[in-house]
């Protein structure tokens, strides 16, 4: 009888076993291996981004598979879908702190882009950059339908404007923007 205990209890383990192993299914959630943000979702520099990376991959693999509509995905995850600027954009991010991002027009372009810093705060009453004076470090705003590393990131700002030499990248996230977003800066100080 112990035996049988002991046999049942063991099979029990390994058909757990078996499930859990195949819980990691790309179809299920596009950051597992084989998914199509394989390699992407545990990159970031803090939890809070690699927990949305994570969580959002449940959502692309439902919409890759044409499980869910465009609609169903949430308004956090909506960067994930190939969708391009139709229209020029005119956006006031914030980046950080008291920090702002202005992006202007389209992507992958020269001149859509000011940094305003928190040097020159806003008075109470107005949009954070109408009444800064924008920082003297050069910017540059691009798009990519993908995820792509700093060092890709980095490279792509240095061929759409080459009058520069960019050497800082930024991930870029605001619900309004489609796609993956960095901007590259030139420092001036």
């Amino acid at each position: 009888m112990k035996r049988i205990a002991l046999l049942t209890l063991l099979l029990s383990l390994c058909v757990v076993g078996l499930v859990n192993a195949q819980d990691e299914d790309p179809r299920e959630n596009a950051c597992y291996d084989g998914g199509a943000m394989e390699g992407k979702c545990g990159v970031f520099d803090n939890d809070e981004a690699n927990e949305w990376a994570w969580n959002c991959g449940y959502y692309y693999a439902d919409y890759l598979k044409g499980s869910i509509g465009v609609d169903e995905v949430p308004e956090t995850c909506d960067s994930l879908l190939d969708k391009s600027v139709a229209s020029p954009l005119s956006l006031c991010i914030k980046i950080a702190g008291d920090d702002y991002i202005w992006i202007q027009g389209f992507p992958n372009q020269s001149g859509n882009a000011a940094l305003y810093l928190g040097e020159s705060p806003a008075p109470r009453d107005t949009a954070p950059c109408d009444s800064r004076i924008p920082a003297k470090d050069a910017v540059i705003w691009m798009q990519t339908p993908n995820y792509v590393s700093y060092s890709t990131a980095l490279t792509m700002c240095n061929e759409a404007d080459t009058s520069q030499i960019w050497n800082s990248a930024f991930q870029l996230s605001d619900p309004a923007l489609p796609n993956f977003n960095w901007f590259c800066v030139v420092s001036t100080t």
